[in-house]
């Protein structure tokens, strides 16, 4: 413990490099002791208060470091600390790549106020709420993210769908470390996801399904047809994800209707997604989520009465919504899997708060330019094309500046895949070194934040910017040659690269072909190089 009349006296050494796997805490308005406590109590009167932020206090500075350096989650504060919030947003403007994200415990008002404070809070400071609604409830939060990080009640992919479906839901979703990290995971030769997978088909299997049993699968697909598209090679993905989500919806029709209406509550749904901030039911989360995937998994693929069934539950709770936001996304999801993006979509998914999505379109439309730049650029000496850091400044200052807007929208959203594919796009447009530096920032953060085992896809995007980066100032050097030398490079910035044989084959079949749309040379020296690590390893 570290009382703020302490500070003026305390080793800084100490506190910016506090004791690694354990919690560290920071009083920063004083304390009174409990009962039996010797000592006097300690709390900052106004003057003692205005005294700790005067220049020559190490308060601010000590503020700055923390919020730079370390994950902060704040317990009791209400943020109107000034010199706090000048902390978070000094962090958050000086390390735009490499901060780390913050939590604070906040009580929920169950008003539009939390909606918007959630969004100031991420946005301004970098800060993510933790809402509790009963002070006894902060214990509450505390234990499960004591649970979280020591991997307690983590399921294996044998345990009972039902124990899988909520422990994914407890950890997250797709962007969490815990579910990157365990789908991944081989503990007996087959990755957790494509065993989940076979356990949710030999469900679907008969031609009846405890409802109980059907929620659980339907729980883990909203979350499993992301990994899906990660991991499966692009011929077989989209065919996978619709095959497996039709097999879960087919059976909806067995239900009676009471227990369909027990299920799909209307009332329930409408009053969580309208303006109002009630908290949203997990049954009515998972089917509202299973419900959006008739459109983001059919996309503009043949489908049957199955599919337009779901998509038809999705409008009539659109329809009845009027104007509530459920409204709006339940129009929007119609367009949003259906390609092209366009601005006008970006418009009308703004004026639907729906910054996840908007973060996707903002995305797939500065794709879209980029693509359509790439291919109008001639070929340039030695037969290959130029880089896209040989291009006019006004364009690349103007690519870059939309790709780190998606950057920024991807960040307050928590999206760190879109955010990753936007840093590794804005990477493209400005000078090498300069690139190096930007992309090396984000990689030791998804590293730090992930305990060292960072999650795959993003972790590979990073290495294709990085590789980019390098071989733009190697033109003439043959890509055989390049290889070696990429590797050992790589390994002195980046430390030990995530890889197995599962990883080198979706680098080859899959991130290298996304990749290549934009950086063709970059995308082909990524399966030279996870080929070569791979095989160094052993």
């Amino acid at each position: 413990m570290i009382e703020r009349t302490e500070l003026s006296a305390w080793p800084l050494g100490q506190l910016f490099q506090p004791p690694q796997k354990q919690v560290n805490v920071l009083r920063l308005h004083g304390a009174i002791p409990f009962d039996g406590v010797v000592g006097e109590p300690v709390v900052l009167s106004r003057s003692t208060y205005d005294a700790a932020l005067s220049s020559d206090s190490p308060y601010r500075a000590i503020l700055a470091r923390l919020f730079e350096d370390h994950v902060v989650l704040s317990i009791g504060v209400s943020w109107n600390d000034v010199a706090l919030r000048d902390a978070a947003a000094t962090a958050r403007r000086k390390l735009p790549i490499a901060r780390p994200m913050h939590y604070a415990t906040l009580p929920q008002t169950g008003t539009t106020r939390d909606w918007w404070e959630q969004r100031a809070l991420t946005a301004s400071y970098g800060v993510r709420p933790l809402y509790y609604t009963q002070h006894t409830e902060v214990s509450q939060i505390l234990d499960s993210i004591a649970d979280l990080a020591v991997g307690r009640r983590t399921p294996t992919a044998a345990s009972p769908l039902e124990e899988i479906a909520s422990w994914l839901e407890e950890v997250g979703d797709y962007e969490s470390r815990q579910q990157s990290s365990w789908f991944a995971q081989m503990p007996e030769g087959t990755p957790n996801w494509q065993a989940t997978v076979s356990s949710i088909r030999r469900a679907c299997r008969g031609r009846t399904i405890d409802p109980e049993l059907w929620l659980a699968c339907a729980r883990i697909e909203s979350h499993l047809r992301h990994f899906l598209w990660f991991w499966l090679p692009i011929s077989e993905r989209s065919e996978t994800r619709r095959s497996l989500w039709t097999d879960i919806a087919r059976h909806w029709s067995s239900f009676a209707p009471s227990t369909q209406s027990e299920l799909w509550n209307s009332d329930e749904l409408q009053a969580a997604l309208s303006w109002r901030s009630k908290s949203i039911a997990p049954t009515s989360r998972a089917l509202l989520q299973f419900a959006i995937g008739a459109h983001e998994v059919m996309n503009r693929a043949p489908y049957g009465p199955v599919v337009e069934d779901w998509r038809n539950r999705l409008s009539d709770l659109g329809r009845t919504g009027g104007s509530s936001i459920t409204a709006k996304r339940a129009r929007l999801a119609k367009q949003v899997w259906a390609p092209p993006a366009s601005p006008k979509l970006l418009a009308q998914v703004q004026r639907a708060y729906w910054e996840g999505i908007e973060a996707k379109v903002a995305l797939d439309l500065v794709e879209i330019r980029i693509k359509n730049e790439t291919a109008a650029r001639s070929t340039g000496d030695q037969g290959r094309p130029p880089t896209m850091r040989d291009w006019p400044n006004s364009l690349r200052a103007d690519l870059f500046g939309q790709c780190d807007h998606v950057r920024e929208l991807a960040r307050v959203v928590g999206s760190t895949r879109r955010e990753v594919g936007a840093i590794v796009l804005a990477s493209f447009f400005i000078p090498a070194d300069q690139a190096e530096g930007y992309l090396i920032a984000a990689y030791r953060r998804m590293t730090e934040m992930s305990a060292g085992r960072p999650e795959p896809t993003a972790t590979w995007a990073v290495i294709i910017g990085l590789i980019a980066a390098y071989s733009d100032q190697a033109p003439g050097v043959d890509d055989g040659r390049l290889v070696p030398v990429l590797c050992e490079w790589l390994q002195d910035k980046c430390g030990r690269i995530p890889l197995d044989e599962p990883i080198a084959q979706a680098v080859e079949q899959v991130y290298a072909v996304f990749w290549k749309k934009f950086h063709r040379r970059a995308a082909g020296l990524a399966i030279g190089v996870a080929r070569s690590l791979l095989a160094s390893a052993g």
